[in-house]
């Protein structure tokens, strides 16, 4: 629940989409394309509603684009020049879950060796996201993995309430964007009451939960390493990878140096890479460590919910929905999970805490 002593605004929704146009920045905001969604450089924003399912690809692809020159050389010289973005941007209607991922992406690019190439390009973006009420389809659970809930990472964080938004500051950025921006009132104990009674309608809405408490989830699959479930989804799997490139927090990569026809001029290029293709643990004697799509399944799932759940205390996965809403063999990782606990006939404990009230994953 929000506190009584927070500062909060409330603005009208077209005055503030208006005065977001007026700054230096390019705009990227949620925008309908063929009955989906997906973020795009706009001369107009258009509130996004409630409603809308999460982007076709997560709002990841501006800070850790799937293509990208990391910089250019001349051979015969050894000159190297580093290509370096400048844009300046804003990314406008970020789903709660999208906002928690770019804050888990930001210390997966920070620890031990920090990339200065996704470092400067999430410095020059601002994030404005707009909070759910409501499960964005069928597909999303992000309740049962704690991430319904964001409180750091965003600039500003928007919650609709018909013609205007309750605004949340979450940076000395986005408290500076507020300041220059006059149109706007403090909220009242009526309105935090009525934005209160939306929050805590949230957690009965969410039904597409696992059977256990995202707490456990490391040790229910570390003691499911030899369940036949995996070989079971395997003869469902396609391969394709498609969960690797619509997930928000896959950050694997491969590096290609790339020569000219002139033998003279290249560059080296990061790509997207992604586990789920057999290629991906492909080397040079031609040995693939991971063959079989058991074996690659059984790995993302424990990226997702074990190993980087231990390295860093929460779920990998924000259970936006995109991997479920996109395989074509229809594999979800609500299904997963639950069959895992099932199959290990795990009593489901209590309920979880309600993330609204500042409880969950820390």
């Amino acid at each position: 629940m929000r506190n009584q002593k927070e500062t909060t605004y409330i603005a009208n929704k077209d005055e503030l989409c208006s005065y977001l146009l007026t700054l230096p920045y390019n705009i990227y905001a949620v925008t309908e394309k063929q009955g989906r969604y997906v973020f795009a450089n706009v001369d107009k924003i258009s509130d996004p509603g409630d409603k809308y399912t999460p982007t076709l690809l997560p709002p990841k692809k501006y800070l850790y684009p799937n293509k990208e020159t990391l910089f250019c050389f001349k051979k015969t010289t050894e000159e190297i020049s580093e290509i370096e973005d400048k844009e300046e941007r804003i990314l406008f209607g970020i789903r709660p879950c999208d906002i928690n991922a770019v804050n888990l992406m930001d210390r997966i690019f920070s620890d031990g060796y920090k990339d200065s190439y996704y470092a400067k390009r999430r410095k020059n973006t601002i994030l404005i996201g707009v909070d759910c009420c409501s499960p964005c389809d069928d597909h999303s659970f992000c309740y049962s993995v704690g991430h319904l809930e964001v409180k750091e990472g965003y600039d500003l964080l928007l919650k609709d309430i018909g013609t205007a938004y309750f605004i949340l500051m979450g940076s000395e950025r986005g408290k500076e964007l507020m300041n220059k921006f006059t149109k706007f009132r403090e909220t009242t104990p009526q309105d935090l009451e009525q934005i209160n009674e939306i929050e805590k309608k949230k957690e009965s809405l969410f039904i597409n939960k696992f059977k256990t408490n995202v707490d456990n989830l490391s040790l229910v699959f570390r003691s499911s390493m030899s369940s036949p479930i995996w070989e079971e989804l395997a003869k469902r799997d396609l391969g394709c990878g498609a969960c690797n490139v619509d997930c928000p927090t896959c950050y694997c990569f491969d590096v290609q140096d790339r020569l000219e026809f002139n033998v003279e001029d290249g560059s080296r290029i990061r790509n997207w890479d992604g586990c789920m293709l057999r290629d991906f643990t492909l080397v040079a004697s031609g040995e693939v460590f991971r063959p079989g799509k058991a074996d690659r399944l059984k790995h993302r799932f424990n990226r997702k919910f074990h190993y980087l759940m231990n390295t860093y205390k929460k779920s990998h996965c924000v259970g936006c929905g995109r991997c479920a809403r996109d395989c074509l063999a229809g594999i979800s990782p609500v299904e997963v999970v639950n069959s895992l606990v099932e199959g290990m006939k795990v009593e489901a404990p209590p309920p979880l805490p309600s993330p609204i009230k500042g409880e969950g994953v820390n």
